[in-house]
C-alpha cells in the first residue's frame, strides 16, 4: 500500500504535464521563494516552536546572536539558498489544507530582512524524497514542494538552528579604530598594562595607580593590529579541564561592547600539560582550545610600547 508521501510524488509524476499546461492558473505571489539579489539582505531569522537563531550583517560581515561570527561558508550557503528555491510542483487541491495548517504550526520558519523590512518568510517543511521540501510562502494560501534544480536535498540542511553549525572559529576581528582600551596581565610572565585612548592619543600604565603615560602611536597601532583573524582550534560545549591560569586580557570596543579572556593551561591528563594548547573562556561562558602561537605577538609587556 502506497504512503500519503509517495501517493504525493506519484500523483506529482502523472500529472507533471497537466501541471505545466496549467501552470498560469498558480498565482505567481504563491511561488515567489527566491531572493533575487541576496546583498541587500541585512537580517535572517529562524525558528521553530522550540529554538530562535538570528544573523546579522553589520559593516559587511555576518554575526550569530550579534556575538559570534559567522563562517562565511554556511552563511554563503543559505544564501544561495534563498537564490535558487524555486517550485517544484503543487500539492493535490485535498490536501492543501491540511498541509498549510501542518506548515503553519510545525514548519522551520526562515525570516528574511533587509535593512527596512521583512523582504520574505518561509515555511519549511519535510523533505519528500526525489521531488523537493514543503513550503509555504508567507500571505499564500497554497503549500508547495520546492526545491533547488539538479541538487536534492532537505533545505532545512541549510537553515540550521544548532548554533556551531554557523559558528567560525574567530574570536577576535577588530579594526584598531575599534578598540577603547586593553587590559592584559601575564601569570607566567609577570607583567601587566592598560592601555587606553583618549582624544586621539594613547596611554599606558602598569595598572590604575601609576601614572598613565603618552606612548608612540605606531608601536600602539601596529599592537593593535594583531587583533584580526583571531581564531581557536576549537569551541567546546563546557570547560575541559584547567589549571594554572596564564593571562588574562580585557577589550573595550567603541559602544561599550567587551570582551574578557582568561587563558588557563592545558591538560592532557592528569600530570601532563600541552605546552602548544591552552583553554580559554571567553566572557565566563563560552569555552574554547586555541594554540600559544597565535596569541604570542598580544602578550607584550608595557615596554613594547615607549
Amino acid at each position: 500500500m502506497l504512503s500519503f508521501t509517495k501517493y504525493i510524488v506519484l500523483f506529482s509524476l502523472v500529472f507533471g504535464m497537466f501541471f505545466f499546461a496549467c501552470r498560469d492558473t498558480i498565482k505567481s505571489s504563491e511561488i515567489d521563494f527566491a531572493i533575487k539579489d541576496t546583498s541587500e539582505v541585512s537580517k535572517i531569522i529562524i525558528y521553530n516552536h522550540e529554538d530562535t537563531l538570528e544573523l546579522t550583517k553589520q559593516n559587511k560581515k555576518w554575526q550569530l546572536d550579534n556575538f559570534f561570527s559567522v563562517d562565511k561558508k554556511m552563511i554563503s550557503r543559505a544564501l544561495n539558498t534563498l537564490n535558487l528555491i524555486e517550485l517544484n510542483t503543487p500539492l493535490p487541491d485535498e490536501v492543501n489544507e491540511k498541509y498549510f495548517n501542518y506548515l503553519k504550526k510545525n514548519a522551520l520558519v526562515v525570516e528574511v530582512y533587509n535593512r527596512k523590512k521583512l523582504i520574505k518568510k518561509l515555511y519549511i517543511g519535510d523533505f519528500v524524497e526525489n521531488s523537493g521540501n514543503y513550503i509555504l510562502l508567507e500571505g499564500a494560501e497554497n503549500p508547495y514542494i520546492a526545491h533547488i534544480p539538479f541538487h536534492l536535498f532537505d533545505l532545512r540542511k541549510n537553515f540550521s538552528l544548532y548554533e556551531k553549525y554557523w559558528r567560525s572559529k574567530e574570536i577576535f576581528n577588530f579594526e584598531p579604530e575599534q578598540i577603547e582600551s586593553i587590559y592584559y596581565k601575564d601569570f607566567e610572565n609577570k607583567n601587566q598594562f592598560v592601555l587606553t585612548k583618549k582624544d586621539n592619543e594613547f596611554f599606558v600604565c602598569k595598572d590604575s595607580i601609576e601614572k598613565p603615560i603618552i606612548v608612540n602611536t605606531n608601536k600602539v597601532y601596529s599592537y593593535l593590529s594583531y587583533f584580526k583573524n583571531k581564531e581557536c582550534v576549537e569551541f567546546k560545549d563546557d570547560i575541559p579541564t584547567k589549571r594554572k591560569k596564564i593571562f588574562l586580557l580585557e577589550i573595550k570596543l567603541k559602544g561599550d561592547k567587551n570582551y574578557n579572556l582568561e587563558a588557563y593551561e592545558y591538560l592532557i591528563d592528569c600530570c601532563h600539560v600541552d605546552k602548544n594548547l591552552f583553554v580559554g573562556v571567553l566572557n565566563s561562558n563560552i569555552y574554547m582550545i586555541a594554540k600559544y602561537y597565535d596569541f604570542d605577538l598580544i602578550r607584550q609587556g608595557n615596554n613594547f610600547f615607549k
